[in-house]
């Protein structure tokens, strides 16, 4: 796994982005390069500034099922933070 703070200001649902996460199951060993296990293929996360429960509920109102949204847990930032996750295939 990587994890990169941004070096611009970038936005994800309208909340300002602190840092990128992200692997995938390759076996090229690309930048997010992981080994195949239990964990998902394919996982891209932002941290963003905000409180995990406001930031969940608005992103529920927005687009239903799909990211889920917790407390940022592996970032460098103070709190408030909210990870936004997706898994693919």
């Amino acid at each position: 796994m990587m994890v990169f703070r941004v070096a611009k200001p970038i936005t994800v649902f309208g909340y300002r982005v602190l840092e990128v996460t992200g692997w995938e199951e390759s076996s090229d060993k690309t930048l997010f390069w992981r080994g195949p296990g239990a964990a998902p293929p394919l996982n891209i996360q932002v941290v963003v500034e905000g409180d995990p429960k406001v930031v969940g509920a608005d992103i529920a109102k927005r687009v239903g099922k799909g990211p889920s949204v917790g407390t940022a847990t592996y970032s460098a930032y103070a709190w408030p933070a909210a990870e936004i996750t997706c898994y693919g295939r």
